[in-house]
């Protein structure tokens, strides 16, 4: 990033873990050494990360810097598709799904020093029912989980998967009409551009977030006995193995369910639908990685 001389910083307050304050010091004190004129915004409210990307867009600025999570990420890399501005990701959230699939540093020291050392590369993103997304979207059991992690008042891999064994039993598999005309079932339904959800949790092992493609995910509930297993292949990367898994590489899918699920965007709860379509757009975003 060294021709880069104007960086904006966009952190949410309420990710972090209080290391904020941390986080702008070192990165003032980095990005002073090579002249880079630096500004640090802290979001207010939902969508205000849109809202100051978009006046980094529109005065030209480098480089958007977001510190936060995937629905962080997901709010201030929206307005930076198809943009001169690149994006560069400080993880503080809960899962930080994108950032672990790009190798991005979980340490904010380094994740800073990768502002100086890495390159700008071009990924895709994609639209759900015409909404952005860049990460990973899910219908069915795992937008439940996201619905209701979304609720509690502590975020954290603990009380994620207590979240998601409290919410087993509470969810059947759905019925859908594939793209196909074809009537199918699952427990949940992934559409993938990276590989995870976060925390390492692969649900789509083999997604690349620059093929041009996305990664179609069905599930069909496993059963009790089957829980953990299916959960051990998730977070070994293999999935792929698992007789309740299935996946399609598409660019473009839709499906009309049978009733309406609950969805999420990018780990964010993005109410009920009764059909989705999606379609890539590829190599629309920036991106510094390591």
């Amino acid at each position: 990033m060294s021709s880069s001389k104007r960086v904006m910083f966009i952190l949410n307050p309420i990710a972090g873990h209080g290391l904020n304050e941390n986080i702008v010091a070192v990165a003032n004190e980095t990005l002073s050494k090579y002249a880079i004129e630096s500004v640090f915004k802290k979001t207010e409210f939902a969508g205000h990360a849109t809202t100051l990307a978009a006046e980094a867009v529109r005065d030209k600025v480098n480089l958007v810097v977001c510190v936060g999570g995937d629905g962080t990420v997901n709010e201030t890399a929206q307005v930076l598709k198809d943009s001169e501005t690149a994006l560069a990701i400080i993880p503080t959230g809960s899962g930080n799904g994108l950032a672990r699939h790009l190798r991005i540093p979980m340490d904010y020291k380094k994740a800073i020093a990768l502002l100086i050392e890495g390159k700008q590369v071009a990924i895709d993103t994609f639209l759900v029912n015409g909404r952005f997304a860049v990460n990973l979207v899910g219908v069915g059991f795992d937008a439940l989980v996201a619905h209701r992690f979304a609720a509690l008042k502590v975020r954290g891999l603990k009380s994620y998967i207590n979240t998601v064994i409290r919410s087993i039993s509470d969810f059947e598999e759905m019925k859908f009409i594939d793209v196909e005309g074809k009537q199918q079932r699952a427990w949940m339904m992934c559409i993938a551009n990276s590989s995870q959800f976060g925390n390492n949790a692969r649900i789509a092992p083999h997604a690349q977030v620059n093929d041009g493609l996305l990664d179609i995910v069905l599930v069909k509930r496993p059963s009790i006995m089957q829980m953990i297993p299916f959960a051990v292949k998730m977070f070994n990367g293999k999935l792929g193995t698992s007789n309740s898994y299935k996946c399609i590489k598409a660019k473009k899918y839709s499906a009309q369910f049978n009733n309406a699920q609950p969805l999420h965007i990018d780990g964010e709860p993005a109410g009920m639908v009764s059909s989705v379509e999606v379609q890539i757009i590829p190599q629309s975003l920036n991106i510094i990685i390591p």
